[in-house]
């Protein structure tokens, strides 16, 4: 398996379309999260690039590792997704001739889809935790970048909405009760994301409106 940061955009962008079932949803998930949060990091360098006085401004330089943390995560995450599927595979490819067979195949099958399952969820709620900040950056970038602020947002919650298409693609293996409560998860950070990042799209045309007017 080709490790998944090392491609060249071209190639990862065409083995997506290809027929191999990776990189799939959540890995794609991934690459929008990371390059969303990236986007946020770009605007506070520049605005730091631009400042004279770098020490007037511990707010933005607290506020870059903190991001560049989430989106080294966020990168390990589209790798994760592929080698949980390999799992999941390893698993179904059991064989189930016997009653005791068929019960080991099946007790794989559930812990790979729970192992499945959780990367796209853990994608999520990494999302939704940059969104918690991204107003914070929004409020220390220069108007004039603010629109990248806005476009890492709208990725970061297009990117949980994938992971929690992904996740529910997991869940049929669970127990009921388990793959409710994780439904019911990742739908709350879902709603959650779709709110904070139009909360910063409106701000962010708000400010660039400004400007244009003024």
């Amino acid at each position: 398996m080709a490790q998944f940061w090392d491609e060249t955009a071209r190639d990862l962008l065409a083995r997506t379309a290809s027929g191999d079932p990776t990189p799939g949803g959540g890995a794609a998930a991934a690459v929008a999260a990371a390059f969303g949060v990236a986007l946020m990091e770009m605007v506070l360098n520049i605005a730091l690039e631009r400042s004279w006085r770098e020490e007037a401004h511990p707010e933005r330089r607290a506020l870059l590792p903190w991001l560049a943390g989430q989106r080294e995560h966020l990168q390990t995450l589209g790798q994760a997704d592929a080698r949980a599927f390999g799992r999941f595979v390893e698993a179904a490819r059991q064989p189930d001739e016997t009653p005791e067979q068929a019960a080991e195949r099946e007790a794989a099958l559930e812990d790979a889809a729970r192992r499945a399952a959780g990367v796209p969820l853990d994608l999520a709620q990494t999302g939704v935790r940059v969104l918690e900040r991204a107003a914070e950056a929004l409020s220390l970038s220069p108007t004039l970048v603010v629109s990248d602020v806005g476009a890492g947002a709208g990725l970061l919650a297009g990117a949980v909405d994938a992971a929690r298409v992904t996740v529910e693609a997991n869940l049929s293996r669970l127990p009921d009760t388990e793959a409710q409560a994780l439904r019911e998860e990742t739908a709350a950070l879902a709603r959650r994301a779709r709110e904070l990042a139009d909360g910063v799209l409106e701000e962010a045309l708000e400010r660039m409106g400004e400007r244009a007017g003024s």
